[in-house]
């Protein structure tokens, strides 16, 4: 018996230590290959985000609404607002009006801002705004501000307009704490900067 158990201790100790030597030499062989494996998964990660950068801007182009001045051209689709403000993509994800009058459409830490020609606090429902290129209403054109900050920015694009674009603006009634906005904005600064559609401004 006691010959039996050390014949079966030397076969289970030559198997473990077969098997553990057979495992050493995977995982050395696995070690050997990961980096190559990974620089191939990161070049195919690539390839792919670049091809989907490619696809949102074409998606871009197709949906981006026609940039004019005239606004008798101005027609505002009904659809969420859409457009690109200097050279970067832009579809607010917020909309919202300060108690100043100021009416903001933010995307990520972008933001693009109205100064209304409204009095702090006055309902902004129903009230409609109209301005072309060289309208020249002293006191009431408003201002608009532009901030565009991304990930792929090394630095945020900022411009401000007091003239030189054409915008139409319109509110609805208020419902529920809501009124739905429409608006149709193109900028004179270049890169033809446009956005259009329409938005719900949440109004508590």
């Amino acid at each position: 018996m006691r010959l039996f158990l050390s014949t079966l201790l030397a076969f289970l100790l030559s198997f473990f230590g077969l098997f553990a030597e057979k495992v050493q030499a995977q995982k050395k062989t696995l070690d050997k290959d990961m980096p190559g494996k990974i620089k191939t998964l990161q070049a195919e990660r690539d390839k792919l985000l670049k091809r989907l950068a490619q696809v949102d801007a074409e998606l871009a182009d197709l949906t981006r609404p026609e940039w004019t001045l005239d606004l008798a051209k101005m027609k505002v689709p009904n659809a969420p607002v859409v457009g690109s403000i200097l050279g970067e993509n832009f579809k607010p994800e917020k909309v919202k009006l300060s108690p100043f009058g100021t009416l903001e459409l933010e995307q990520g830490r972008s933001r693009l801002i109205i100064f209304l020609p409204i009095k702090a606090g006055q309902a902004i429902e129903g009230k409609s705004f109209e301005f072309g290129p060289d309208d020249k209403q002293i006191g009431k054109r408003p201002s608009i501000h532009v901030l565009i900050l991304t990930e792929k920015l090394s630095r945020p694009k900022m411009q401000a307009f007091s003239s030189d674009y054409s915008l139409r603006l319109e509110f609805g009634k208020q419902q529920n704490d809501a009124v739905v906005g429409r608006i149709y904005l193109c900028l004179n600064d270049g890169g033809r900067s446009v956005i259009a559609g329409t938005f719900t401004l949440d109004l508590k």
